[in-house]
């Protein structure tokens, strides 16, 4: 057991090397773009918006 602990100290010691070699902005997430927003919708004078309500009563 005892040469089991060193090794894990060993393990943790050379972890700690390595991490502090790392460059961590490698690992950072991408910043979010600017939402770009939506074209209006062209109106048809032909076709003209008609609501379900009336609609439903012609049947």
């Amino acid at each position: 057991m005892c040469s089991n602990s060193v090794r894990s100290i060993d393990l943790i010691e050379q972890l700690k090397e390595l991490s502090a070699k790392a460059t961590l902005k490698r690992f950072l997430k991408q910043p979010r773009k600017k939402k770009t927003p939506q074209p209006k919708r062209v109106k048809d004078p032909k076709h003209p918006h008609v609501s379900t309500a009336k609609l439903l009563p012609q049947g």
